[in-house]
């Protein structure tokens, strides 16, 4: 399977290109036409099956109207392509506009136009190398070959610049190009910028090299990332530290928007790390204490409010360190909440993936404790994980993660279409103006690994064939809060004037 971008242009409707190739010229690398500053860099093996794909797939059709790919779905050149080699597929952007870029081996039938109606033609020189302009469909297009290399660009510029040396010479991308693997797609992408919540960017790591797989109902990546050690970037918080299992779905509510959670196993390495990229002193004092027996942290976005979840390889060491910062406030179906007066400790220690979440409650479920905003959003958390409703019990999410890698070092989950910054950053394109709200959940996976990080990404459609165990569940609609205890358990009996289920029960 594969994705998006391939766009090989070969010239056989006349020979004037070939026959202006120099023929004492060495055959260069296709990677050596790759033009500058480019968004992103597509490498197809089969573009005949890349096309299929693309057409027959729900999620990339979401895409069309978005720079990086439209020239999979608004190019009339992409149907007259037919390379039989590897090619390469260039996107960057000019005034506004998306500019593609197409590379390939020149092979017989590569660029047909022989059925094409009113076709224009106009040879063009720059630089004593030959260019052709093609009106295609009112489409322009200029294509050259040079050292048996075929280029095909929607840009006459950007041909120039090429001719004029004006292409990647950057290290770090020309050794994540050249990785070698075994699938038939794969994206390559710059990820200095990458939004971790909905307001902070980051300088992530240097380049992404993904493959891609579209399938009908899906879209998985999976990859590398490389981190620069030379400057401060977010992957390398993650040095000399294991990926972990991640469990926050266990209290995770149905109606989550999104979840970021980063797993460790040294808090001590983790605080130097996340310290030393933001470029601050290490602290010690009771808010570190509270933090080092904990193995995951987690921020929660719901529709009422956030949440900051911890869990703890001893519950009773941070339960006594968390003391000092609590008081009683009241049960919840005994639970106890707690009110928190620390509201800043999170935004002092994890502000980098915690934003400036401020809880002024806390409780416990197992070995997680839970720093909420508001009551509310307590109780709403305490309803789901008492009444199994929660993100770990639903069919969509334990296939997810099949796909994924077992431990993460950090995990980025968007749910019921709400795929915005994170996840847009890391595919190039503005999923914020995109619908998708059949697909329940996105998950973004990142597992450290030395200098490097391996990278997971799934979108999958929910199937309306199937049924989904979250619609199976019994879900709380309403509730009251009564003045005093109960002294009995409560009982439901048929009421017979009117019909429905009356509640029985004794103060």
């Amino acid at each position: 399977m594969k994705i998006f971008i391939k766009t090989s242009l070969i010239i056989i409707f006349t020979s004037l290109l070939f026959s202006c190739e120099p023929a004492s010229k060495e055959p260069k690398k296709l990677s050596d036409f790759i033009p500058e500053n480019t968004l992103g860099v597509f490498k197809v093996e089969d573009f005949e099956t890349l096309k299929s794909d693309i057409s027959n797939s729900g999620i990339i059709s979401k895409f069309k109207n978005e720079k990086v790919y439209t020239f999979f779905s608004k190019t009339k050149l992409i149907k007259h392509l037919h390379p039989v080699s590897k090619s390469i597929i260039c996107v960057s952007e000019a005034d506004d506009k998306s500019v593609f870029t197409f590379i390939s081996r020149p092979n017989k039938g590569l660029f047909n136009l022989d059925s094409i109606p009113n076709l224009t033609i106009e040879k063009l020189s720059y630089k004593e190398q030959a260019i052709q302009k093609v009106i295609l469909e009112e489409e322009i297009i200029f294509t050259l070959l040079k050292d048996s290399v075929f280029v095909a660009s929607n840009s006459q510029l950007v041909l120039q610049n090429i001719l004029d040396g004006k292409t990647e010479k950057d290290f770090t991308f020309h050794k994540i190009l050249n990785i070698k693997n075994s699938q038939d797609f794969t994206a390559i992408f710059p990820v200095d910028e990458i939004s971790i919540n909905q307001s902070l960017l980051f300088n992530f790591g240097s380049w992404a090299a993904l493959n891609v797989e579209v399938l009908p109902d899906a879209l998985t990546v999976s990859g590398v990332v490389l981190a620069n050690d030379s400057v401060p970037q977010l992957i390398s918080v993650f040095k000399n530290l294991q990926p972990q299992q991640n469990d926050f779905a266990k209290i995770t509510p149905l109606n989550t928007e999104s979840v970021v959670s980063f797993p460790f196993d040294d808090f001590g390495v983790f605080q130097e790390n996340l310290q030393k990229f933001r470029g601050i002193k290490s602290i010690q004092n009771d808010e570190t204490l509270l933090c080092e027996a904990i193995t995951e942290v987690s921020k929660i976005t719901l529709p009422k409010g956030n949440v900051i979840a911890i869990k703890s390889i001893d519950p009773e060491l941070t339960n006594d360190a968390l003391e000092v910062f609590r008081t009683e406030k009241e049960s919840f179906k005994n639970v106890m909440i707690y009110e928190f007066n620390n509201p800043d400790l999170f935004s002092n220690q994890f502000l980098t993936f915690t934003n400036q979440t401020k809880p002024n409650f806390v409780f416990k479920l197992d070995d997680f404790f839970i720093f909420s905003e508001n009551e509310e959003v307590s109780q709403q958390i305490i309803n789901a994980y008492l009444g199994n409703n929660c993100l770990s019990e639903t069919s969509h999410y334990q296939n997810a993660l099949s796909q994924l890698s077992d431990e993460s070092s950090l995990l980025i989950l968007k749910m019921n279409g709400n795929y915005s910054n994170s996840i847009s950053n890391l595919l190039k394109t503005e999923i914020k103006d995109i619908s998708l709200k059949n697909y329940p959940l996105a998950i973004l996976q990142f597992s450290y690994d030395r200098n490097f990080a391996h990278v997971n990404f799934v979108s999958q459609e929910a199937s309306t064939n199937k049924v989904n165990s979250s619609n199976t569940k019994v879900s709380q609609i309403a509730s009251i809060k009564l003045e005093n205890e109960l002294l009995s358990d409560p009982v439901f009996f048929s009421n017979h004037r009117t019909g429905g289920k009356t509640l029985w029960f004794k103060m």
